[in-house]
């Protein structure tokens, strides 16, 4: 994945305008922020009660939809004020862009939910393949925008994104369509919501607090500078990212 993500950023700036690139870099600031707000911690007391917990489609079901409904509503006022939020987020008056950013946000929250469900489940190559896929369909999408020289920007990159993101949630349905039949079949609970509630909510504000430290720097260059710069940026951290990964297996 690491060696993906080092290929991607640069075939990027080969043909992509880099102030466009800086937009997709606040996108993924935006569909992080989305999720540590709206899961209310229940991911991680989804976790930690899976081993204790029998029926693992009413655990699923009662960590998931709560905070996936809020998210939805968040969304959908965001694409009713689609006009200020491009505006001052992206710098963008386009509504369609608006509509396939709020898709990319609820596609990874579910692929987050989902994601620890498999990690539990103890299948490591499928694990795997999840993390590998988005990131291999990212990077053909961009190759194939490369070489059949397409006008790209930010719409192709979100678009590439959101791909990305649709694969992986299709192979982690695959592999935890079990828990998923199961779900739909269990009712909610509110005695078990609020057990994990009052483990998971205060895990929120350290999230926050983690996200913050992680994305000041793309904040605050957007805020002080611009979007070129952010791109850039990106691009250039990227490359650290996959040292640092390179080092830490060595």
């Amino acid at each position: 994945a690491a060696l993906l993500i080092f290929l991607t950023l640069p075939t990027l700036t080969w043909f992509v305008p880099v102030e466009d690139v800086g937009r997709a870099a606040m996108m993924q600031v935006l569909i992080t922020f989305s999720f540590v707000i709206s899961s209310f911690g229940l991911d991680q007391a989804f976790v930690r009660e899976y081993y204790d917990v029998t029926n693992k489609g009413e655990l699923f079901k009662t960590a998931f939809l709560p905070g996936f409904i809020f998210l939805v509503c968040f969304s959908a006022l965001g694409l009713i004020f689609f006009k200020e939020v491009g505006a001052s987020y992206f710098s963008l008056n386009d509504a369609s862009l608006v509509y396939l950013g709020a898709a990319c946000v609820l596609i990874n929250f579910a692929n987050s939910f989902l994601s620890h469900a498999l990690r539990m489940k103890g299948e490591a190559l499928a694990y795997s393949l999840t993390l590998v896929l988005p990131k291999a369909t990212f990077l053909t999408v961009i190759l194939l925008g490369f070489f059949s020289e397409y006008p790209a920007g930010f719409g192709f990159l979100l678009f590439a994104q959101g791909l990305a993101l649709l694969s992986a949630f299709i192979l982690l349905a695959c592999f935890t369509k079990d828990m998923i039949r199961e779900s739909f079949s269990s009712e909610l609970s509110f005695p078990l919501f609020k057990e994990l509630l009052i483990f998971g909510f205060p895990l929120v504000f350290g999230s926050i607090a983690y996200w913050a430290l992680t994305m000041f720097d793309r904040l605050a260059l957007s805020w002080w500078s611009s979007l070129t710069e952010v791109g850039i940026y990106s691009v250039g951290i990227s490359f650290a990212a996959v040292g640092i990964l390179f080092q830490s297996i060595f």
